[in-house]
């Protein structure tokens, strides 16, 4: 069992990630060393808040998953954006450019994690 508060991991600050927006908390709590290797590639939290974001981006080789724990935004995926907000979980799939935005009033939190397409990994 591998156990971690996102309180520590949130401590850690961020400045545009991904070119995005802002100063962010959070970051990788586990990588693929620690998750076993295989096809997991990490698991991140992150805490937006208010006007901030995760700049647009990519992954080729991998799926990458949101799951919105608090607050309300808008995921953008290959041009189209979508109001997300706590309890929603996203998939972006390999070669999906996107991008999360906190447009609430409040902090967005999300776990967000990364496993390797079967097919290319």
């Amino acid at each position: 069992m591998i156990k971690l508060s996102t309180r520590v991991v949130a401590q850690q600050t961020v400045s545009g990630l991904h070119d995005g927006r802002g100063t962010l908390n959070g970051g990788r709590a586990l990588d693929r060393p620690a998750l076993g290797g295989g096809a997991w590639q990490f698991v991140d939290y992150w805490r937006l808040p208010p006007g901030t974001s995760i700049g647009e981006h990519l992954h080729v080789e991998g799926y990458e998953l949101y799951f919105v724990t608090a607050g309300r935004g808008v995921m953008t995926t290959n041009g189209v954006a979508s109001e997300v907000a706590a309890g929603d979980l996203i998939l972006n799939e390999p070669g999906d450019r996107h991008m999360l935005e906190n447009t609430g009033e409040e902090a967005l939190t999300c776990l967000v994690t990364a496993v390797i397409d079967a097919a290319k990994g």
